[in-house]
């Protein structure tokens, strides 16, 4: 039926402080003890290359904070509409 366990992990960085490959590393250490075969790594910040590179090989899923942002965004998680703003054009077709 499609069912996965997965295993998830999440760090609340600063900006400048990047994920590198021996967070992941150890990540990928964690999903084997736990006897799962998918990862997905959350950060509020980035990920260098070397954790990129070491997620690819490893078949872990990475979402950096802008993904993040835009899947809380997307999906209405944790976040609520303060103000909206539509905007018109006209449509010339109309018109001839």
């Amino acid at each position: 039926m499609g069912l996965q366990q997965v295993y998830i992990q999440v760090k609340r960085y600063a900006p400048s402080n990047s994920v590198g490959r021996p967070e992941i590393a150890a990540f990928a250490g964690a999903i084997k003890l736990r006897h799962t075969n998918r990862g997905v790594f959350i950060t509020t910040s980035s990920f260098t290359k070397g954790a990129i590179e070491a997620a690819r090989d490893l078949n872990i899923i990475l979402v950096n904070g802008d993904m993040l942002t835009n899947l809380m965004i997307k999906y209405h998680v944790g976040i609520e509409i303060e103000q909206q703003f539509t905007t018109y054009k006209l449509n010339r077709d109309c018109f001839d």
